[in-house]
């Protein structure tokens, strides 16, 4: 299954990625520009989805996962 994901970057916040969905890994990880939708492969399960992405903020690289 493909679904969109779209992102909008608060301030300060640059180089997201989406680097896993669900048990898949994404590699190369799926770059995500702001404000737009970008198609990722995923395996529905009920419940919802889980997507990692990673960002830079202020310099740092940082990883944030979202459970649908």
């Amino acid at each position: 299954i493909n679904f969109g994901v779209k992102v909008v970057f608060p301030e300060g916040v640059t180089n997201v990625k989406v680097t896993k969905v669900d048990d898949i890994v994404i590699n190369p990880a799926k770059i995500l520009p702001s404000g737009t939708f970008a198609s990722v492969p995923g395996a529905y399960k009920a419940g919802g989805n889980v997507i990692e992405f990673s960002y830079d903020v202020n310099g740092t690289t940082k990883a944030v996962t979202l459970t649908k």
